[in-house]
């Protein structure tokens, strides 16, 4: 997983990131990473500099129909960002792919006009002066050598047609008329939507702001929410762990094939599957057991400071009492900031435990499969750390196809053949975070 480090004050792209961490073509990364810093730096600089026009291209990206990126394979060719993201959309068609190039675009386009604001005024040329005159002081007529030029202004003739002289296109009065008439009539339309945008504004930060105040007081009372101070929130755990669906899933099937563990890919799904559903039992069963252990050991010690380990190991957990939630929440947000470590320990304890005893895996005579299992452990492990801790669903084989809940794999159909990878949820009963995927038949 590549490290990505964001330029200070500068605003992330979650779609761009989450394919760099895993780049498809190593080769091009670091220019890849280098052009979108600085890409950042110039959506930073154009936001403060000229906040109008950053405004309008922001507008501009959400009126904008989304293209296929197959269609346009060429963009940016100068663009070691562009190609590298439009490779990952290739290989793996996926959602996120397709932010991140869009996202990309709109930075290009942020990128064309802060390099126009940083030129400066350029100086005129004859040809654009002529182009710049008032409707009052372009030709309105025809060429000098026109016999109209003899009449006096009165008689003369005014054409309702545009004109092309050496190659220069004259439009009557009457149209420049009609065409500020439409202009004045947009502007109003901006002017108007502007102030509509704004409002909207206002009414989104006072519903964050509540929102985060609410988010708050049920931290400190132990409810669900998806505003945790630490890193990890839910919302970017349910990425990464769909990003390992992406990448180190794909690897691993393709592995499976490739030295015939599995004789078809539903089979090599299924183990996969298999392995994500041990695993999440596993994660879930060592967070509680863990939390026992810590709240057990400070209260005995809490009572009897000279008790040893020896004295801790002969009193049962039944004889305890319960600690304070304070106390309790502390422990909580304590582990998750020692996470890491934690998650060394429980790779290795899965993979002696529930995948040395199963010879089906055969995971240490495949390096995608050892990766599979390690990014797999600690996304759960953080899942189960959650306060309350995240959930996985799974459809059972001839349930009806629920769109709403999964995605279909490859074929679309209305039963459920298999699942394919879980969906995840907040906590239990809570509400969906990221669909999951099945084989519909």
């Amino acid at each position: 997983m590549a490290s990505i480090r964001i330029p200070h004050g500068c605003r992330s792209r979650p779609g761009i990131e989450q394919v760099l961490r895993y780049p498809v073509d190593t080769r091009m990364f670091e220019n890849a990473v280098k052009e979108y810093y600085d890409l950042l730096r110039m959506d930073q600089e154009l936001s403060v500099r000229d906040p109008t026009m950053y405004k309008y291209l922001v507008d501009k990206r959400s009126l904008r129909k989304d293209n296929d990126p197959t269609e346009d394979s060429t963009g940016y060719p100068d663009s070691k960002l562009y190609r590298l993201l439009n490779e990952s959309y290739m290989k793996y068609r996926m959602q996120i792919q397709h932010r991140a190039i869009e996202e990309c675009r709109f930075l290009h386009d942020v990128k064309d006009h802060y390099i126009k604001l940083t030129k400066g005024p350029q100086q005129k040329t004859k040809q654009d002066v002529f182009d710049s005159l008032s409707p009052r002081t372009r030709p309105e007529y025809f060429s000098p050598r026109s016999r109209d030029l003899e009449r006096t202004p009165s008689t003369r003739e005014v054409p309702n047609t545009p004109i092309r002289i050496n190659g220069v296109i004259y439009y009557p009065q009457p149209m420049y008329q009609e065409s500020n008439s439409k202009i004045s009539l947009q502007n109003d339309l901006v002017s108007k939507l502007q102030t509509e945008v704004n409002e909207c504004n206002k009414v989104i930060d006072d519903l964050r702001d509540r929102l985060s105040k609410t988010a708050s007081r049920e931290i400190k009372d132990g409810g669900p929410s998806v505003l945790y101070t630490d890193n990890y929130t839910p919302t970017r755990i349910s990425e990464e762990f769909n990003s390992i669906f992406i990448v180190e899933w794909s690897k691993a099937l393709v592995s499976l094939s490739a030295n015939k563990v599995e004789s078809n890919e539903e089979e090599g799904i299924s183990l996969l599957m298999n392995i994500v559903q041990n695993g999440y039992e596993f994660c879930r069963q060592y967070a509680v057991d863990q939390l026992q252990k810590l709240s057990f050991s400070i209260e005995k010690g809490l009572e009897d400071p000279f008790l040893t380990i020896l004295d801790l190991r002969s009193v049962k957990y039944d004889q305890r009492k319960r600690i304070p939630d304070s106390l309790m929440r502390e422990l909580k947000r304590m582990r998750k900031a020692e996470h890491a470590q934690t998650i060394v320990h429980a790779t290795q304890k899965f993979k002696d435990g529930d995948l040395l005893r199963n010879p089906k895996y055969n995971y240490r005579h495949s390096p995608e499969i050892e990766a599979f299992v390690n990014s797999i452990v600690e996304v759960l492990w953080l899942m189960a750390i959650q306060d309350p801790p995240m959930t996985l669903g799974w459809p059972q084989p001839n349930d009806v196809f629920n769109e709403a809940i999964y995605m279909p794999y490859k074929k679309q159909g209305s039963l459920v053949k298999h699942a394919v990878w879980p969906a995840v949820y907040l906590h239990a009963k809570g509400p969906l975070i990221k669909k999951g995927y099945v084989q519909p038949v």
